[in-house]
């Protein structure tokens, strides 16, 4: 069910969640999604083996030190290098942002292309800084809707409470080396 669901997607809201208006979308190749099958089942084995509740319904425990979604909690200092390798997936396979996020310009995935980011974020939103709009884009998706963008966002919004700070200051230091 598990693979079945993200190779080829959900083409309506399940019975559980029948006020959520939006479908889950497909992400295998098979499918016309942009993950290899190999992604997939690399997915597919990190749901599977996520803890010992893993297929029960039980939700992960979040990190002691989850960034929540206060925009005005102060990050550490991010290491560039290492939020690409969570943008990309590389860590565990979290937060595999470059799954729905592409980094050439004016190509759309799931969500907008990223290429040039760090420049255009700063330009986003009145009296917020780049790093602020992306922290805030990250934790709280559907605070700004960019014009022209899905409505409302297709980000998840529950980032903020499962990326600790350092993961969350080191994609930004990523994000803002996108010019």
């Amino acid at each position: 069910y598990i693979r079945s669901a993200i190779a080829g997607g959900r083409p309506r809201p399940s019975a559980a969640f029948a006020s959520y208006l939006q479908r889950m979308h497909t992400w295998s190749q098979e499918f016309g999604g942009p993950m290899r099958p190999d992604q997939v089942e690399n997915i597919v084995d990190f749901i599977m083996n996520w803890e010992s509740a893993a297929g029960t319904g039980a939700a992960p425990a979040a990190p002691v030190d989850a960034v929540g979604t206060d925009l005005n909690l102060e990050l550490p200092a991010g290491d560039a290098a290492n939020g690409e390798l969570f943008f990309t997936g590389q860590v565990n396979g979290k937060y595999p942002c470059s799954a729905c996020h592409s980094l050439q310009a004016g190509l759309t995935l799931v969500g907008p292309s990223l290429a040039g980011i760090a420049t255009t974020a700063a330009t986003r939103k009145d009296g917020l800084s780049a790093e602020q709009y992306l922290h805030e884009s990250i934790v709280q998706p559907n605070t700004y809707i960019v014009e022209g963008a899905a409505n409302p966002s297709q980000m998840p919004a529950t980032f903020g409470a499962q990326m600790t700070k350092q993961e969350l200051a080191d994609i930004i230091a990523y994000l803002m080396t996108l010019k």
